[in-house]
C-alpha cells in the first residue's frame, strides 16, 4: 500500500505542476528549462523523473521549480521495492529570473532564464568487505551515502522554435557505477522443520570504494520542427565531467542526440528516443561501441508547453 501512496504522489506532483524539461539525457538531466508538466519515464534506465516549475509570462518574472528523479540498477520493478521509492534518488530546487525581449523584425518574443539549483543526492547499495569476513552481517554492509550539488544555468528561447541551454555544476560522487556486482545465495536450515532449508539472495558490490568531487558542464539545444498535428522535436547535447580522483573516476565527455514528438494543439509531449556516446575520447573504454547507449523516454505530460 506504501508504494501505492508513493507512486499516486509523483503522479499528482506532476498533474498539477506547471513546468517541464525539454530534453534529457540517459540521466534525467538537461539544462534547458520549458513551462509545463511532466511525469518521465526512461525504460531503459529504470529512470522516474518528475519536474515542476513556475514562472509568469511578465516581461520581468521569478522563477521557482523542484526536480525529483529515482532510479534502479535492479530494473523498473524495482523502484518501488520495500516501500522505498529507489537506492539512488535526487532532489533539487530551483530559483531563477526570466527576461523578455522582443525581435524587431518578426515581432517574435525570446526569453532567457537566469537560474541556480541546490540539490541532493542519495544512493543504498550493499558492500562486499571481502571474503576475510566470516558472516554475512560483517561481509555485507548497507552503504548509504548523501552528497550536495549546486548547479548555476541559463536557458534560451530564441522565437517560437529554437531552445538552448547552458548549465555548470559540481556534485560529490561515489565511484559505485564501476564496483563489480555479485549475487551471492544465501541457504540456511529452517529450525522448525529438520531437513528443510531456506534460500536469500544477497546482491552486493566489491572494489575500490570511494569518494570524489565531480565538475562538470552541460550543453543542449533543441529546435521544434512542426509536421501536421506534432512538433518533431531534434536535439543534440554534450555533457563534460572533470574527476578530482583519476584512480576513482577518469574524466569523460558525453556527446548524445534525441528526437522527441510534441503534439501542437495541446503542447503536450508524447515522449522519444536518444543515443549517446558516455565516452567520446575513450578515457574509461578502449572500444567505441561499448560506450554507445540508445534508450526510450515515456514521457507523460498533464499541461501545456507555455512560452516562457
Amino acid at each position: 500500500m506504501k508504494n501505492i501512496y508513493l507512486f499516486l504522489f509523483f503522479f499528482a506532483f506532476s498533474y498539477y505542476s506547471n513546468g517541464q524539461i525539454f530534453n534529457q539525457d540517459a540521466e534525467g538531466k538537461s539544462s534547458i528549462i520549458g513551462f509545463g508538466g511532466t511525469l518521465n519515464f526512461d525504460i531503459k534506465e529504470s529512470l522516474v523523473k518528475a519536474n515542476y516549475y513556475k514562472s509568469s509570462l511578465k516581461e520581468k518574472a521569478l522563477a521557482l521549480g523542484v526536480d525529483v528523479q529515482g532510479k534502479n540498477s535492479e530494473g523498473v520493478a524495482g523502484i518501488f521495492e520495500n516501500g522505498t521509492f529507489s537506492p539512488e534518488g535526487e532532489a533539487s530546487v530551483m530559483i531563477g529570473s526570466i527576461r523578455a525581449f522582443q525581435n524587431k523584425e518578426n515581432l517574435t518574443t525570446s526569453r532567457l532564464i537566469y537560474y541556480t539549483k541546490l540539490g541532493v543526492k542519495t544512493s543504498e547499495f550493499k558492500y562486499d568487505r571481502g571474503n576475510s569476513f566470516t558472516t554475512s552481517d560483517t561481509r555485507f554492509v548497507d552503504t548509504v551515502h548523501t552528497r550536495p550539488k549546486i548547479e548555476v544555468g541559463a536557458s534560451l528561447r530564441w522565437g517560437g522554435r529554437l531552445y538552448l541551454g547552458l548549465l555548470l555544476g559540481n556534485s560529490k560522487e561515489t565511484n559505485h557505477s564501476s564496483l563489480r556486482k555479485s549475487v551471492y545465495k544465501y541457504v540456511f536450515n529452517d529450525p522448525t522443520l529438520p531437513g528443510l532449508q531456506q534460500t536469500r539472495d544477497i546482491t552486493a558490490y566489491s572494489g575500490n570504494y570511494g569518494k570524489y568531487s565531480n565538475t562538470y558542464l552541460n550543453f543542449d539545444a533543441v529546435y521544434l520542427i512542426p509536421s501536421d498535428s506534432i512538433y518533431i522535436s531534434p536535439a543534440i547535447y554534450f555533457r563534460y565531467n572533470k574527476s578530482s580522483n583519476e584512480n576513482l573516476r577518469s574524466d569523460n565527455s558525453v556527446l548524445g542526440t534525441s528526437l522527441n514528438f510534441i503534439n501542437i494543439e495541446s503542447g503536450k509531449f508524447f515522449g522519444g528516443v536518444y543515443l549517446q556516446t558516455n565516452d567520446i575520447f575513450r578515457n574509461n573504454s578502449t572500444a567505441f561501441n561499448k560506450t554507445i547507449q540508445f534508450g526510450l523516454i515515456a514521457r507523460f505530460s498533464f499541461t501545456t508547453i507555455s512560452p516562457f
